[in-house]
């Protein structure tokens, strides 16, 4: 199972936007957040998730 895939099995809901990232939405205190986690290459080529606010590149 790759790390996109384990994400997207994790986060119930979340939808694929694109083949290496994952929208969904998350509550944080009484605040309900957008969110996205993206799959990209690190500086070695390893696999890095990278979660930020879903209005964010």
């Amino acid at each position: 199972m790759t790390s996109a895939c384990f994400a997207k099995w994790r986060i119930r809901g979340g939808k694929i936007s694109d083949a290496d990232t994952v929208r969904f939405t998350a509550i944080i205190g009484k605040r309900t957040c957008a969110l996205k986690l993206h799959l990209g290459p690190g500086d070695n080529h390893e696999p890095v998730l990278t979660l930020m606010l879903a209005d964010e590149d």
